[in-house]
């Protein structure tokens, strides 16, 4: 019995900060002034003071106030890529977000992943 419960953990698929790649952990400790600039060089043209803005309401809404984590709640299933759909784009398995215009911009890569799973870490 133990084996077989063992095993299972073992097939069982990393999340959170477990599944993130090295590239992705260190977008989770960028500073908010590289976070920028970072933004700034894949929207050339984009007005700072709208980035500015779109990283804010990112942090309040999204991570400070548990959006991410509400939908990880309602469906734990939810891929990363789902939830930041919800974010982006219509509305996933019956959740809408608050979210509105911020599929207008470019983000770096692999933002909404570490970002996603960094909120899903603190499910476990």
């Amino acid at each position: 019995m133990a084996a077989a419960t063992s095993k299972a953990a073992r097939n069982k698929p990393a999340v959170g900060h477990a599944s993130l790649t090295e590239d992705e952990r260190q977008l989770l400790k960028w500073s908010p002034a590289f976070r920028l600039a970072q933004f700034q060089k894949v929207n050339e043209g984009t007005d700072r003071e709208v980035l500015e803005n779109k990283l804010l309401y990112i942090d309040s809404i999204a991570i400070d106030g548990g959006e991410i984590l509400d939908a990880m709640r309602v469906n734990p299933k939810l891929t990363w890529e789902m939830v930041m759909d919800l974010f982006l784009g219509d509305p996933v398995d019956g959740y809408t977000s608050t979210f509105h215009r911020l599929g207008d911009i470019n983000y770096p890569e692999h933002f909404w992943r570490a970002i996603i799973e960094n909120e899903r870490q603190k499910l476990y």
